[in-house]
């Protein structure tokens, strides 16, 4: 049976305490986003294996992320490197 994704565009009205808790969440994936960047920088060529092989437990230890955002984390910085890359000028 062949599954089918739906995406679905919700605009989000938070109360004040909930508005908290996602700026405390989005703090966290900020430090983690730095975190992951900080190891991946200077090493040319890393993948997204081995990136995940090296930090995914430590990334869940210390900052109390879940399973989907750890991965998301680390598909950001490497996209977000692989397109800086590229953007290089060349001399």
């Amino acid at each position: 049976m062949k599954s089918i994704t739906i995406t679905a565009k919700v605009k989000l009205y938070p109360t004040s305490e909930q508005m908290i808790i996602l700026n405390k969440t989005l703090s966290v994936i900020r430090d983690v986003l730095n975190f992951v960047s900080a190891f991946v920088f200077g090493q040319e060529g890393i993948r997204y294996l081995e990136l995940n092989h090296a930090l995914y437990y430590p990334v869940r230890q210390q900052f109390g992320l879940r399973s989907q955002m750890t991965q998301s984390v680390f598909k950001t910085v490497l996209a977000t490197l692989k397109s800086s890359v590229r953007k290089k000028p060349v001399t």
